[in-house]
């Protein structure tokens, strides 16, 4: 009897652990390198969410190849838009590309320093260059004077993301000037430019919204020993009430 007894106390501490373990894996993880992005965790896994534009981008940066919807991920811009309109992830169906904004509506204005085409561009214009210039720290190919190759140019930092192309990625805005054609920046040399929509390139899937990082599980998955100290408290809190039980038998 007092084994059967002791079993289903270590029995119910195992439930315990599991549930304590279980829900600290389900949430946002604050990426310790680069502050502004949250990696998802457990139902939120698969996703990376930017705390400084308010945006949830998809982990993998070329997703469209690797679910199986396109070859290499290289598409044109029409079925780009249509691929990340289509998709459902994370019980989300609100994606779309990443977005530009086009300073004067008049087109590229073309510059080496802070403009919204061009290397070094106003980040505020392109929710991708803000994403690899701002938070991931990547430097451009052209300083601010226009010289070529300064030193640690590229894309050096991928932060959390898997699949992170160096080439050419689409936006979902199109080129006011030209219908034909659309916003694009190059992650390798970090260049914001426009091309044909007939092109090939990359397409990666943000959605908006905030996520109230503050009220949502990112604490760390409790560690073997943290596990074995609670299990073990838990145990003891079980047999001390059950000595004082048994002076009163």
């Amino acid at each position: 009897m007092m084994f059967q007894r002791t079993r289903s106390v270590l029995s119910a501490c195992g439930v315990a652990l599991l549930t304590l373990a279980s829900s600290s894996q389900a949430g946002w993880i604050q990426d310790t390198t680069y502050s502004d992005l949250w990696v998802g965790d457990g139902a939120h896994s698969g996703l990376v969410y930017d705390a400084a534009q308010e945006l949830t981008w998809l982990q993998d940066a070329n997703y469209a190849k690797t679910s199986g919807h396109d070859a290499d991920g290289f598409m044109s811009w029409d079925d780009s838009v249509t691929w990340a309109d289509q998709l459902i992830f994370g019980g989300w169906d609100d994606w779309r590309l990443w977005s530009v904004t086009d300073l004067g509506n008049d087109g590229c204005n073309y510059d080496v320093d802070g403009t919204d085409c061009g290397y070094n561009i106003d980040t505020a214009t392109s929710e991708l260059g803000h994403l690899w210039y701002e938070t991931l720290g990547n430097i451009a190919w052209r300083d601010t004077s226009g010289n070529p190759g300064q030193p640690g140019w590229g894309l050096t930092n991928t932060g959390p993301f898997q699949n992170f192309e160096r080439d050419l990625y689409w936006s979902g805005t199109e080129y006011a000037p030209g219908p034909g054609s659309a916003w694009s920046f190059n992650t390798d040399s970090g260049d914001q430019y426009f091309d044909s929509k007939i092109f090939r390139l990359y397409a990666w899937a943000v959605r908006p919204g905030q996520v109230d990082v503050a009220a949502v599980d990112a604490q760390p998955v409790p560690t073997p020993a943290t596990l074995w100290l609670v299990g073990a408290g838990l145990l003891g809190l079980s047999l001390r009430r059950r000595r004082r039980l048994r002076r009163f038998v």
